[in-house]
């Protein structure tokens, strides 16, 4: 995949709304978390607490073999590094996942796909 202008500009918009207009709040001790999961070319992982408010954000950029792993491999590299990541908020907390990733849906909840079909 090559970097375009069109994806710069993206990022660039993306990067510009984070730094204006997200306020993170610190987070409770002994709250829950909600952590949202999302993988591209760049794992982004947002993390939140449990009234929505934004405590923190991590993204990484892949290299190497991980970029050849399968969409659902990723999917779950990206929870791994993002628990990995918070692990000092979250530690002993409740942790609520949220994806858009059905496959991992299935796998965490034990449903078939086809209880995941909309």
């Amino acid at each position: 995949m090559v970097w375009t202008t069109g994806m710069e500009a993206s990022f660039n918009k993306l990067r510009e709304c984070l730094c204006n207009h997200v306020s993170l709040c610190v987070p409770v001790p002994g709250e829950s978390f909600i952590l949202y999961t999302d993988f591209q070319r760049r794992s982004l992982h947002v993390l939140r607490n449990n009234i929505e408010t934004p405590v923190a954000f991590y993204s990484r950029m892949l290299r190497g073999p991980v970029v050849r792993y399968s969409a659902s491999e990723r999917e779950a590299l990206a929870l791994v590094a993002a628990l990995n990541h918070f692990e000092v908020m979250t530690y002993g907390q409740r942790v609520t996942v949220r994806t858009n990733h059905k496959p991992n849906l299935a796998m965490v909840d034990g449903h078939s796909r086809s209880d995941l079909n909309p």
